[in-house]
């Protein structure tokens, strides 16, 4: 999920490195009114692109709402993932959804906003009893 506003110069380079270091990824690129191109750059590197204007929150909101994933990963426009991030994410996903009991019942978006990249929280399964 990459939100977006005015990062033609970039969103390519960040589509390019999410489709190199991520196993399979939906890359969803959510553009909040860019004036410089960007939403058809990203179309051009592949991305699917939507149009949400707002805030960065409400950005990753409606990108949030459109992936079909089961884990979601937020970048910024001018973030590089480093080759082998794939190889970090997803074991560390399916320890932690396995140790607090994740299932797709209990999904609940995490907390918008804020800056630099994270997967989306999750709340663990109610306790039974």
């Amino acid at each position: 999920m990459i939100p977006t506003l005015d990062e033609a110069a970039t969103v390519a380079q960040a589509i390019a490195a999410a489709r190199e270091a991520l196993p399979d990824p939906e890359v969803i690129v959510v553009d909040a009114g860019s004036g410089d191109g960007t939403a058809a750059a990203a179309a051009a590197a592949g991305a699917a692109v939507l149009a949400a204007p707002g805030t960065r929150a409400e950005a990753m909101n409606a990108g949030a709402a459109a992936a079909h994933g089961d884990v979601l990963v937020f970048l910024h426009a001018d973030t590089l993932l480093p080759a082998g991030a794939g190889a970090a994410i997803v074991p560390a996903t399916v320890a932690v959804s396995s140790s607090v009991g994740i299932t797709t019942e209990n999904l609940t978006p995490g907390p918008a906003g804020g800056r630099g990249s994270g997967a989306c929280s999750r709340e663990p399964a109610p306790a039974s009893g």
